[in-house]
């Protein structure tokens, strides 16, 4: 990417498909202009390797209430997307991630916690508004229960001066420890 070239960078529901999360916004901070921002409207739930089934207890009690005809499977299944290996790969750090070189301007959260979880799985043209409406109200509980949606809309700016420098020194180097550090592990366990 051009230095300092672009007043704002969009990310629509792609930056959970990205392994290398530090890096790419690296480059999207040397990329925006002084007063640039970046738009995320991102899955900012649970990592695919973060499901268990004891993660996901709580939605399968709601999904087994629900009437039986609306239901494409007896169980409800992890919402771990098989033919996709990039699908929320990780998904659950993102927030973090970006906190780290960006100013938050604005944050959005819009749930998502129990509907993207059920809804993949149920026939919805069996679905009343009853069903609907309470499925609706489960979630909006299962938000405030987790105290983080998994879907957001954000707003940020890249973080400049001195903590800038130091969030991107951070980025370069905590990688290259964790490295250092996992092998000389390995090689003592040797």
């Amino acid at each position: 990417m051009s230095q300092r070239t672009y007043d704002i960078v969009f990310f629509h529901q792609s930056l959970h498909h990205v392994a290398r999360i530090e890096g790419l916004l690296e480059q999207v901070t040397h990329a925006l202009t002084k007063k640039g921002l970046v738009y995320l409207d991102e899955y900012i739930g649970p990592s695919r390797t973060e499901w268990s089934d004891e993660r996901i207890a709580g939605h399968r009690a709601i999904y087994d209430r629900l009437p039986e005809h609306v239901k494409m499977t007896s169980q409800l299944p992890l919402p771990i997307q098989a033919d996709d290996p990039s699908e929320a790969i990780r998904s659950g750090e993102i927030l973090a991630k970006l906190k780290e070189l960006f100013k938050i301007v604005a944050f959005r959260g819009y749930g998502g916690n129990l509907l993207s979880v059920v809804f993949p799985n149920l026939r919805r043209d069996e679905l009343n508004d009853d069903v609907v409406h309470e499925l609706i109200e489960a979630d909006r509980n299962l938000v405030q229960a987790e105290g983080k949606p998994y879907y957001a809309v954000m707003l940020a700016t890249p973080k400049r001066g001195v903590r800038g420098m130091l969030a991107r020194a951070r980025y370069w180097l905590e990688p290259k420890v964790k490295r250092i550090i996992n092998e000389l592990l390995h090689t003592v366990s040797r």
